[in-house]
């Protein structure tokens, strides 16, 4: 009798172990890179006044992106004044789902922004004017992305961007909304 009950047990757990591969097999290919469910494909771009960058046409709450733009830029004013300069960096190891998007500020007033541009993840970047920068800029740290229960945008937890040209400049970017240290955005209320 022994036998039986653990041949009976033996197949049951492989059975089971089965039933949790398959289901785990299936939700990776439902959420891989070439599932476009439900997803529009207009990436036209937009002029939002500091630059033109390519993002879908989805609304994030009650804003667009453009607005969402406009908004973190209103309440994160350049140190100096002057326009933002925008820049596009490549994010090679980053996966970013097409239509998600991020986004995040320096102390200094630059805003950065992490998508997926339709053929890979991009952070473009609104700089702020500064006495002798200039270049592209160059990635130090792989952005930190998180979704939070308090904005319907992602935000850059952390990102480090080196600006180059006669002097150089550490782009540090945080969270466009951390409540408890007092940083709020009208986009996350």
């Amino acid at each position: 009798m022994k036998v039986q009950t653990k041949k009976r047990t033996s197949k049951a757990r492989l059975f089971k172990n089965l039933v949790i591969l398959s289901s785990l097999a299936m939700l990776a290919i439902g959420c891989g890179n070439e599932n476009t469910s439900g997803k529009g494909n207009n990436n036209a771009p937009i002029n939002n006044g500091y630059g033109i960058g390519q993002y879908g046409n989805g609304q994030y709450g009650q804003y667009s992106m453009q607005q969402i733009i406009e908004i973190v830029g209103q309440e994160n004013q350049c140190a100096q004044g002057g326009q933002r300069e925008y820049v596009q960096i490549p994010l090679n190891g980053v996966n970013v789902n097409i239509g998600n998007s991020h986004v995040g500020v320096t102390s200094y007033g630059d805003i950065a922004i992490v998508h997926n541009n339709g053929a890979a993840a991009v952070m473009d970047i609104y700089i702020c004017q500064r006495s002798g920068a200039s270049g592209q800029g160059q990635l130090l740290t792989n952005p930190i992305l998180e979704t939070s229960q308090q904005c319907p945008i992602g935000q850059i937890t952390a990102a480090n961007i080196m600006l180059s040209g006669q002097q150089q400049y550490e782009l540090a970017f945080r969270p466009i909304h951390i409540p408890n240290q007092n940083i709020y955005s009208q986009v996350c209320q």
